[in-house]
This record gives structure tokens, C-alpha cells and sequence, in this order.
């Protein structure tokens, strides 16, 4: 889940949607800050003021702050009740005379909506003098947030919603690896995704073409060479046992070998071989692929175990072990394959010069490659150790190559179920 881009997409825009907010409330502070040092200016100035007139008539004192753009007026106990004081401590700028008397209740300074007051609490004519302050601060500061949160917001649903089809996609080439089932993917749209999205649908329909018309061709072949190889087996009877009717009939053996190894390659390719497994013991399975082979040009070794055994599909193992030992035959050079098992490795081994620079492992795994040297030609079309690596795959079986002590060793490793 953590690796998810969605999941990344969504942590992203939170991190960065609580990074704003984390922003706008240290400038909120930082503003709250300045303004309170504005406001002790403001009212600094009104007691220098105060300072200035306190010998002053009433009259002469009201035109006196008037003339500077200051309210003078008596004081409302009533209409006080509803102001706020503005600082929560008396801040050291103003002094310890003032400082006292705000905490004795002479002097109260006092906001209201609109005005910063301060008010003189005398016993014979209390006043109060004012000054019109009014921070737009927080009006726009806090619009400036809901509109970038409301902006992030519209971003990040945009962005999600945009990139939802890489869910579809996603499980699409999921279900396209893993069973060859396919979900169409052609969306509308000139983003990246609905690109990415129809080049994948159009790749997967070629593909499927292709290999559709690979499998018609095989279909097609085995079915024109069934025909000649039954009209050829049943016309040999009327043949004399000659040396050219034993060549005809092991010809025709090897073509219905080509024919059973073509259909094999179908089903896999097709994924229609399914594994049915039971306990095969491997001693059962090298006989039976020995009575599979149309001729014991050599011979096998042995060397398991007592209770040697696979937990493998016995008709699909008896297929790997024919191929494999008539891959060895061809190849060895004392037409002898020794195959041991020691319970982990199946080793399927034959004395033989080392391959060339050039000849790699995985080339012998393809099929229809062409096989054997100008020396030493194949009948074959590449198809044994394609159909072996395939069967092996299905089991969860891995197969490799390597060469040790003058032979080839063709190891199947068995994995636990």
C-alpha cells in the first residue's frame, strides 16, 4: 500500500496542505506580533499626549486632541462594559506609574470594535479618548488560506481523478501476465496516461493476432501431416520387410514425434497445460521415457537416491526426461547419459566438448532454432529443451546449464511446494 503512487500522491498533498497551514498560522503570529507593537505605539502616543495636556482646561483639552484626529468624549461605564482590554499584561514601554494605575482601575486601555480607547477614570469627570484602529490583517490573511487550501484541494482531486485509469491499466497488465486474460484499456482522452493506455491496447491486440495466427499454424500443419502419416502407416503392410520399409517406418515415427512435440508447444503457449501433480518416483519415469524413444542409440546411468522422488505432473515429467535423454544421446560423445538426484538437483549429464564462445544457454531454449553443426546435422527443430524449460516453468522448477569435468550437466533444481 505505502508503495503506492496513489497513496504517495494523496501523503504528498497532506504534507503540503499542513505545510500551508503551518505557514499561515507562523505569519498569523508574526503579523499578531507587529501589530501589537503598532498598537503600543498608538497608545504611547495618546498618553505623551496626556502627559501634555494634563493642565489643560476640559474644553481646551478636547479641542486639543481633536485638532490631532483623536475622539474626546465623557466616559460610559455602560457602554465600557462591552470593550476588551487590549494588552493581557501592561507592556514596560509605558512605564510603572501607568502600569499601576491599570491595574488599580484608573486607567483602562480598552478595545472596541473599530477604535483603540483609553480611559481616565477620574472621580469628578471620567473621559475617554480614542483612536479609530481597525487591522484588515486577518481578513485578507485568513481569505489567502481558505483560497490556497481550496486551490490544493481542487489540484489534488484533479490530479487523482486524472491518474484513476492507471488503476484500470494496472490491473489490466496484471491480469495480461498472469492468465492471459485481457481487460481492453482504450480510453479517451490526449494526456500521457490515455496514451500509454491505448499503445498498450493496441500492442496487446497485435500480439494476440500474432500469436492467434501462430497457433492457427500450427493447428493447420498438424492436421495436413496426420493425414500422409496415417495413408503411409497403413499402405506399409502391403511393403516387403526391406531395409528402405524400416527407414519408412521410422520416418514416419519421427514425424508423429514432431507432430505430439508441436502439440506440446501449443498447449503451453496457449496455456492450456495444466499441472496435475502426484508423487512420481523417478525411477518410473525414466522407464517410461525410455519406452517412449523410437531407438536406444545409447544408454542411461543411474545414481539415485532409495526414495527418489518429484511431486510433478507424471505425463509432463515423462516428457522433460525424453527429451532431456535424447538430447544427451545426440550430443554425447560415448552416447551415454548419466542422470542423478541428490534432493534438491535433478542432473542430467553427458561427456562432451565445451560450447563455443559464442553459444549461450538461453539460445538453446528457443524453439524452432536451427540445431546440430554442418558436421554433425539435427533432425530436430529446436523444440526439446523449449518444451523442457516450458513444463519446468509451469511446476515452478528452474532449469539451468553448466559445464564441469569435460560434461555438459542440465541441472533442474526442485523448488519446495
Amino acid at each position: 500500500m505505502h508503495r503506492s503512487v496513489f497513496f504517495r500522491l494523496t501523503l504528498f498533498f497532506a504534507f503540503f496542505l499542513a505545510s500551508v497551514a503551518a505557514g499561515f498560522y507562523f505569519l498569523a503570529l508574526e503579523l499578531e506580533h507587529r501589530d501589537d507593537l503598532v498598537k503600543e505605539e498608538k497608545i504611547d502616543r495618546i498618553f505623551s499626549l496626556l502627559r501634555q495636556s494634563v493642565l489643560m482646561p476640559e474644553a481646551e483639552r478636547k479641542r486639543f486632541f481633536s485638532a490631532r484626529g483623536y475622539g474626546y468624549r465623557p466616559y460610559d461605564p455602560v457602554r465600557a462594559s462591552e470593550w476588551e482590554p487590549v494588552f493581557a499584561l501592561v507592556p514596560e514601554r509605558f512605564g510603572r506609574d501607568i502600569a499601576e494605575s491599570v491595574r488599580e482601575g484608573r486607567i483602562g486601555i480598552l478595545r472596541s470594535d473599530g477604535a483603540l480607547n483609553v480611559v481616565i477614570r477620574r472621580p469628578d469627570a471620567p473621559f475617554v479618548i480614542s483612536e479609530s484602529y481597525r487591522p484588515d490583517y486577518r481578513r485578507w490573511l485568513w481569505g489567502a488560506f481558505a483560497a490556497l487550501a481550496f486551490l490544493i484541494v481542487v489540484l489534488f482531486v484533479s490530479i487523482f481523478h486524472s491518474l484513476l485509469p492507471l488503476r484500470r491499466l494496472a490491473g489490466a497488465i496484471r491480469k495480461y501476465g498472469e492468465n492471459g486474460t485481457y481487460v481492453p484499456t482504450k480510453m479517451e482522452g490526449k494526456d500521457e496516461i490515455a496514451y500509454v493506455a491505448n499503445a498498450f491496447d493496441e500492442a496487446v491486440r497485435k500480439n494476440r493476432a500474432l500469436i492467434e495466427a501462430r497457433h492457427l499454424f500450427l493447428r493447420n500443419v498438424m492436421h495436413e501431416l496426420k493425414t500422409p502419416i496415417t495413408v503411409g502407416k497403413l499402405s506399409l503392410p502391403f511393403f516387403e520387410a526391406t531395409q528402405e520399409r524400416e527407414i519408412l517406418e521410422r520416418a514416419f515415427r519421427r514425424m508423429e514425434v514432431l507432430i505430439e512435440d508441436m502439440a506440446h508447444v501449443e498447449a503451453v503457449t496457449t496455456q492450456t497445460a495444466v499441472a496435475r501433480k502426484e508423487i512420481c518416483r523417478l525411477e518410473e519415469l525414466v522407464d517410461e521415457a525410455e519406452a517412449l524413444m523410437l531407438e536406444m542409440p545409447g544408454t542411461v546411468e543411474r545414481r539415485f537416491d532409495a526414495e527418489c522422488t518429484l511431486h510433478a505432473d507424471r505425463r509432463m515429467m515423462v516428457t522433460v526426461f525424453k527429451n532431456l535423454i535424447d538430447n544427451a544421446w545426440k550430443y554425447s560423445e560415448d552416447r551415454t547419459v548419466q542422470i542423478r538426484c541428490d534432493g534438491k538437483e535433478l542432473v542430467f549429464a553427458n561427456r562432451g566438448e565445451p560450447w563455443p564462445e559464442d553459444q549461450r544457454f538461453e539460445t538453446l531454449l528457443e524453439p524452432f532454432r536451427l540445431t546440430g553443426s554442418p558436421e554433425r546435422p539435427s533432425e530436430s527443430f529446436g523444440l526439446g529443451l523449449y518444451i523442457v524449460k516450458s513444463i519446468l516453468d509451469t511446476h515452478g522448477m528452474t532449469f539451468s546449464h553448466r559445464y564441469e569435468a569435460g560434461r555438459h550437466l542440465f541441472v533442474i533444481t526442485v523448488t519446495a511446494d
